[in-house]
C-alpha cells in the first residue's frame, strides 16, 4: 500500500508566544469579530488568517491585497522569531480538552493524490467561491496555516500509542474560547516510523471538518505539483463530537399555509419552550415565539428529509451552497442565536436538527454518496496558527 499520511516540518509559535498567536479556525469567525478580537493584539493569527482586519473596510474579503496583507503578516511572525520551523520531519501530537471530553490527534501532512483517489473520503460538496478563497490563500502565502479535520476507524494500538507519547508534558499548551489545546513534538525518528505505519494502515481516511482546506489544497496541486500535500489533524472516529448544524429561513412570504403544508408531510404539534431535537426523527421549528415538533419515520438522513420535503417544495430552495434566503448556525450556544434571529425580526424561522452520527458519515461517506452542506457540525475545532505547514 502506497503510504500517504507523511510527517512534516512543523512551524509553531514559541511557547512563551502561544497564548497571543493561538486563534479560532478562519471559516466560524466573521470580519467584524476577527476585528474585535485581534485588537491591540499583534501576534494573534487573525492577522493571517482575516488580514482584511488590516486594510480598510471598504476593501473586499477577497481582493488581492488580503492575500498579500496575510503573507506580509506572516513572514513578520517569522522574521520576529514569534514563529519557528523546526528542521526535520515531526509529527505532532493534537489534543483538544473542552470540560471533561478530551480527543487527541495527530497532525501531519497528507498527500493530495490519496484525495484524488479517495482514500481521502469526502462527504460533503464545496462551494467554488469558498475553495477559491482558500486557494488563493495557499498559493500567495506559500503554506497552509488551517488544518482539515480527517477521521480514522478505532484503532486501539494507535490509541495506546497517543496515550503513551502524552504522558510527557507538551511542548505548547493555550486556552481559547473554554478549549485547551495541546501540542508534542515527536521527533524521534522509530517512533515516527511507528506513527506512519500505523496510520498508512488505514486504507481510507475520512474528511470530518474542512472539505474547502482540502479541495483548495487539491486544486493548488494542480497548478502547482511540487505543492503535492495538505495539513491534516487526523482522530479517532470515537472520539469526535458531532453537534446539530440548523438552518435558518430568512423569509416565508405566508408563514400560516407554511405550517399548514408541513402537516402533510410530518407529525406536527405545538412544543412549549424552545428546545433541541432528543433523538433522530425529531426537527424542531421555531417561529415567531412558537415552537413545533415535526415527527418524521423516514430512513433518511434528517438533513436530507428536510431538504426534500421543505426546502425544496414548500420554500423553492434547490441550492442551499447558494441560495440568500437560508442561513446556518452550529455550535453551542446554537439555539439562543436561533432565537434571537427569531425573535429580532432578521429570520422568520430556524429548524433545529438531531446531530448526524459519525456511523452515519462514514456510511455516507463509504457509499460514495454526498450529504448536504452544513450536515455536520465538529466541536471542539482545530485552532489556527498552532501548527502551519511551509509547502
Amino acid at each position: 500500500m502506497t503510504p500517504f499520511i507523511f510527517p512534516f516540518k512543523g512551524l509553531y509559535p514559541k511557547p512563551e508566544y502561544v497564548a497571543e498567536v493561538i486563534a479560532p479556525p478562519y471559516d466560524v469567525v466573521t470580519r467584524k469579530q476577527a476585528k474585535l478580537m485581534a485588537a491591540n493584539k499583534p501576534y494573534d493569527f487573525l492577522h493571517i488568517s482575516h488580514a482584511e482586519i488590516d486594510l480598510p473596510d471598504d476593501i473586499d474579503e477577497h481582493d488581492e491585497q488580503v492575500y498579500l496583507k496575510a503573507h506580509e503578516n506572516f513572514k513578520k511572525l517569522v522574521q520576529q522569531n514569534i514563529l519557528v520551523q523546526d528542521q526535520e520531519d515531526c509529527f505532532y501530537i493534537y489534543q483538544l480538552q473542552q470540560g471533561a471530553h478530551k480527543q487527541t490527534g495527530i497532525m501531519a501532512r497528507a498527500s493530495c493524490a490519496a484525495y484524488a483517489e479517495n482514500k481521502i473520503r469526502r462527504h460533503e460538496l464545496t462551494r467554488p467561491d469558498k475553495v477559491l478563497d482558500r486557494s488563493k490563500h495557499i498559493e500567495t502565502m506559500g503554506a497552509q496555516v488551517s488544518p482539515t479535520l480527517l477521521a480514522y476507524k478505532k484503532d486501539p494500538a494507535l490509541t495506546h500509542l497517543l496515550k503513551e507519547l502524552t504522558e510527557t508534558p507538551p511542548l505548547l499548551a493555550a486556552h481559547l474560547q473554554g478549549v485547551i489545546h495541546r501540542i508534542w513534538r515527536i521527533s524521534d525518528n522509530r517512533v515516527c516510523e511507528n506513527i506512519a505505519l500505523l496510520l498508512n494502515k488505514h486504507d481510507t481516511i475520512y474528511i470530518a471538518d474542512g472539505h474547502h482546506r482540502n479541495e483548495a489544497a487539491y486544486q493548488v496541486f494542480l497548478k502547482h505539483p511540487e505543492y503535492n500535500d495538505s495539513l491534516v489533524g487526523i482522530f479517532p472516529e470515537d472520539e469526535l463530537v458531532i453537534l446539530g448544524y440548523h438552518r435558518v429561513i430568512k423569509k416565508i412570504n405566508d408563514l400560516q399555509k407554511f405550517i399548514q403544508d408541513l402537516q402533510k408531510e410530518f407529525n406536527v404539534s405545538e412544543e412549549g419552550a424552545l428546545r433541541a431535537p432528543k433523538e433522530k426523527g425529531e426537527i424542531i421549528l421555531y417561529v415567531k415565539n412558537k415552537t413545533y415538533l415535526l415527527k418524521t419515520s423516514s430512513n433518511k438522513l434528517d438533513v436530507d428529509t428536510l431538504t426534500e420535503k421543505v426546502l425544496t417544495p414548500l420554500l423553492g430552495i434547490h441550492d442551499i451552497r447558494k441560495d440568500n434566503n437560508i442561513a446556518f448556525v452550529g455550535g453551542q450556544d446554537a439555539l439562543q442565536q436561533i432565537k434571537q434571529l427569531i425573535d429580532s425580526g432578521e429570520c422568520d424561522a430556524g429548524f433545529l436538527m438531531y446531530p448526524t452520527s459519525m456511523q452515519e458519515l462514514l456510511h455516507v461517506a463509504d457509499a460514495h454518496e454526498i450529504m448536504p452542506p452544513k450536515s455536520t457540525w465538529f466541536e471542539p475545532k482545530l485552532a489556527d496558527g498552532l501548527l502551519s505547514y511551509i509547502l
